[in-house]
């Protein structure tokens, strides 16, 4: 038996990276119960982007989570995205503990490839950004009787001597 969860969702920009847009759908998939050592699970996340300008970007994931009190996971993911003038490409790895009421995730990102490029249009350099981001979650099932779900955490991004740091939530 698999465990499978889709999602619609769309995020109106801008935002770091895009600004436009953008609707995706995801697809979670991982087996109900451990089928290494009785303790850990598979995933696979696969997930496409449609931005409001019309350009692609999707998101291929593998990764393990240990099944315990605490739930541990890796993860490395392929990314692509594409603009008018180019498709970048990332490897991304992530690792995560989560608990019962609180979760801590540290993802790095790293662009490969041919990382920049003069846009045709604007005259403007394109250019991929490497980084690292964290966050700290918390948990409650009992406010209203509906489960709440608060995160936040810094980000750091970096690529052709500019940067981004600051603090997302969710």
């Amino acid at each position: 038996k698999k465990v499978m969860r889709g999602e619609l969702s769309h995020i109106e920009g801008p935002g770091i990276g895009y600004n436009v847009g953008y609707s995706s759908l995801e697809l979670f998939l991982a087996p109900i119960e451990p089928i290494v050592d009785d303790a850990w699970v598979p995933i696979i996340d696969l997930r496409g982007h449609v931005f409001n300008n019309a350009q692609f970007a999707g998101n291929i994931g593998l990764g393990a989570r240990y099944l315990g009190k605490w739930i541990g996971g890796v993860n490395l993911f392929y990314d692509a995205r594409g603009t008018k003038d180019k498709c970048y490409h990332q490897v991304g790895a992530g690792v995560e503990l989560l608990g019962k009421v609180f979760d801590v995730r540290i993802n790095a990102y790293l662009p490969i490839g041919d990382t920049q490029r003069l846009s045709s249009n604007e005259k403007r350099l394109q250019f991929a950004l490497g980084g690292i981001n964290a966050e700290l979650g918390w948990k409650d099932n009992k406010v209203s009787n509906m489960p709440v779900y608060l995160a936040v955490g810094p980000y750091y991004f970096q690529g052709k001597n500019k940067s981004a740091f600051g603090v997302q939530g969710r």
